[in-house]
């Protein structure tokens, strides 16, 4: 937990979070190295919440793809899950571990579509309601989806509105986290931001430069592990959960983003 400092900029999350009337809802777009990583962590999120007096977290798994033998490893799946759908397997193995319903499966990646229902953080057809979006999936389209979420309108209820974007995203053994949200009011009396720049804003000429064609599955682990080190996914999605950690339990963050260089073994943070 950071040290509350009257001189330290910061960013509030809006009231709703502080005391809200549903479990705060969560997308997390694309389940491989990152995301799976990221889903076991916000299983302990949930649970330590709750053991909190939080109301705790509903997460809605989003990857149409089925898993294959390269997934080993580097990812929380196993032989016997082989050829059956990430987000399947993995909302029901947490569900199972939680002995809640709490991780739900979408069994397509996010689109517009899985964006767009009544509200910009609801979807009656998928039954999502969601104020988070993690994106785990390093391709230029996807975020482009993610930005366009941010800037929509907003909506009648708090439960139904996405105010938060966390993009994840790594090379082979780097990789940053960056928090972006909507325009937030912010309480008077501190020294506070009420934006947090989106990933799109922070970094868009290196952004821009993201090559699809690197995204293409691997055969095998041995050529995935060539494509991303053993640990830099689980290296991300730890401080990417640590800063939502931050965001949920103590209601404020003085920084938004977080630069990992695990070849270096430095690590880098971006203060507001």
């Amino acid at each position: 937990m950071m040290n509350s400092n009257s001189k330290e900029i910061k960013h509030h999350v809006p009231n709703y979070f502080l005391n809200p009337s549903h479990p705060i809802g969560i997308i997390v777009a694309g389940i491989g190295g990152t995301g799976c990583i990221v889903a076991s962590n916000l299983l302990k999120m949930h649970v330590t919440l709750k053991a909190l007096d939080h109301i705790g977290l509903k997460v809605f798994l989003c990857d149409g793809s089925d898993i294959r033998p390269a997934n080993q490893g580097r990812q929380e799946f196993y032989k016997d899950d082989i050829g059956k759908n990430k987000a399947y397997v993995l909302s029901a193995r947490l569900n199972a571990a939680v002995g809640e319903y709490v991780f739900i499966p979408i069994t397509e990646d996010v689109s517009k579509s899985t964006l767009n229902g009544s509200g910009w953080g609801y979807n009656k057809r998928l039954g999502i309601n969601a104020n988070i979006i993690i994106g785990c999936v390093d391709n230029i389209e996807s975020r482009e989806i993610f930005q366009w979420s941010m800037r929509k309108r907003r909506v009648a209820y708090d439960e139904d509105q996405l105010w938060y974007w966390m993009d994840c995203g790594n090379d082979f053994n780097s990789g940053q986290v960056i928090l972006g949200s909507k325009l937030i009011h912010q309480p008077k009396g501190s020294v506070t931001r009420a934006k947090l720049p989106t990933a799109m804003e922070m970094m868009p000429e290196a952004i821009a430069r993201i090559d699809d064609e690197d995204d293409t599955p691997s055969c095998s682990l041995a050529e995935a592990i060539d494509k991303q080190d053993m640990f830099i996914n689980s290296t991300i999605a730890d401080v990417g959960c640590h800063l939502l950690w931050n965001l949920l339990k103590d209601g404020f963050v003085t920084y938004n983003a977080v630069f990992v260089n695990l070849l270096t073994g430095e690590i880098g943070r971006n203060k507001l």
